[in-house]
């Protein structure tokens, strides 16, 4: 996925030379092995090395040329060792020492320059960041600032071939609950064995896939949730990931039907989940909050899952450049009003998982309520908009009606005998895609109804199969 070249030689077997290049923290610093007591745990580099290779009959070699004291200027001047130990994978690890005070555009010349200079001289290797942990803020030599100015700059370094490796974020949320007497081995810059197994751990999960792993639980607003007009509650709004054994990086998130008045999460939801896994691609089930009327509750949550997966995307191995969001019935609304109102990148948001953009890549609808007009459902409309919304709000949530250049692709299938949503919702929208140039594909099935024949049958293996064409042209399931 972001990193294909060392993910496929590790998978079929193949040896792996890596190099490590930063300060004290990747000496080993304060690991119990490292400090020769007991219980004599080894530092996150060799604990990476020991996960890589087992059960593995190729060899997989480290080379560390870590310094204790050093920063990103240091680092330029040892570019020519990486080179001369023929990396298939590099990682670089600076921060906590430049953090003493470099400014962020100069730390991110240094690595950007790092980066140039090293693929200058071993033009297929790879890459992992590492934004480090954050030091003791009471240390008053480092300016907490520039940690996450630096995780920023780094992000911004990222593309094929180059990935993240966010412990800055993860030791943010470490110190809500945590001291760093509970994080570090010294009390200020370097982790403890716990600390150290995050590192190994974090580095892990971007090199090797997640097999097997259970679905697992992921709540939108672990504090408080907005309303969209400046009022927040509590919220039990989550999504579900699922990640299947071989992932291609691609990812969806499942928005379920019910007429925004209920959600049919088994097989509008975790059934999709699980077919979208037999493709390669990750199933996100999103059981967003019931509006009651509060008409852009659904909508917050869709943005925040697109969002929440783009910024975790590193972690979970995926492209964050191949998120889209697929959705059913009146979750099909929910799905083309995230992909026709959405907010791109806020690096300045203070909430990390607010900075990515709300715009899914590519859209899938299946008998979707589209319009709030003439040809809506009636409960989805009530349920969503209030018994008496104005014209400019029913316009605003017609989707065939808010579609622009922006919109990104969409694929959209509906029958022609489905009464409860006919199919001039989905008429409407991929008229409008065509009128702005929008690429679009549009399945007319003959029949099938509302639900197609209950989830099974002729029509319902044509749209999946159709889509599943469809993402292929789109490069959406490439490897």
């Amino acid at each position: 996925a972001v990193l294909p070249r060392t993910t496929g030689r590790l998978q079929r077997g193949q040896s792996l030379s890596v190099v490590l290049l930063g300060d004290s923290i990747s000496t080993g610093c304060n690991a119990s092995g490292w400090a020769g007591v007991a219980p004599f745990q080894p530092p996150y580099q060799d604990l990476l090395l020991q996960h890589l290779q087992a059960g593995r009959a190729g060899k997989v070699s480290l080379t560390n040329l870590a310094v204790g004291g050093t920063s990103t200027p240091w680092g330029l001047t040892r570019v020519s060792e990486v080179v001369a130990a023929k990396p298939d994978l590099v990682l670089l690890a600076f921060g906590m020492n430049d953090s003493a005070g470099r400014p962020v555009s100069e730390y991110r010349s240094n690595m950007a320059e790092m980066l140039r200079l090293i693929r200058e001289g071993a033009p297929e290797t790879e890459f992992i960041l590492i934004a480090t942990m954050r030091g003791n803020a009471d240390w008053v030599t480092l300016k907490q600032e520039l940690f996450d100015g630096y995780r920023d700059a780094l992000q911004e370094l990222t593309g094929p071939g180059v990935a993240l490796a966010d412990l800055t974020s993860i030791w943010t949320e470490f110190l809500k609950r945590k001291q760093d007497a509970d994080l570090t081995g010294n009390g200020v810059n370097h982790p403890n064995d716990f600390g150290h197994r995050v590192y190994g751990q974090v580095l892990a999960s971007l090199l090797l896939p997640v097999v097997n792993a259970k679905p697992f639980e992921v709540r939108l607003w672990p504090e408080q949730a907005p309303n969209g007009d400046q009022t927040f509650e509590e919220s039990d709004a989550k999504m579900t990931v699922h990640i299947p054994d071989q992932p291609n990086g691609a990812s969806v998130v499942i928005c379920p039907g019910g007429g925004y008045g209920g959600l049919v999460t088994g097989a509008e939801g975790h059934g999709i989940a699980k077919w979208l896994n037999g493709h390669g691609v990750t199933g996100v089930v999103l059981e967003y909050r019931l509006p009651r009327g509060r008409s852009f509750v659904p909508l917050l949550d869709a943005q925040r899952a697109i969002r929440i997966v783009r910024a975790r995307a590193g972690i979970w191995g995926l492209d964050a450049s191949r998120v889209g969001i697929m959705g059913f019935s009146a979750g099909g609304h929910l799905a083309s009003t995230a992909a026709t109102h959405f907010e791109a990148e806020r690096a300045d948001a203070v909430d990390v998982l607010d900075r990515p953009s709300s715009r899914p890549d590519f859209a899938i609808l299946v008998y979707p309520v589209v319009t709030m007009g003439a040809a809506t459902h009636g409960g989805s409309k009530q349920n969503l908009l209030g018994s008496n919304p104005s014209q400019e709000l029913m316009d605003l949530f017609s989707s065939e009606k808010q579609v622009t250049k922006a919109t990104p692709p969409m694929f959209l299938a509906h029958a022609l005998d489905d009464k409860p949503v006919p199919p001039e919702n989905s008429q409407a929208l991929y008229a409008a895609l065509q009128q702005a140039g929008v690429s679009a594909k549009y399945l007319e099935l003959p029949s099938g109804g509302h639900g197609l024949d209950g989830y099974q049958g002729p029509m319902w293996d044509a749209w999946q199969k159709q889509s599943m064409e469809w993402l292929g042209e789109l490069g959406v399931l490439r490897r």
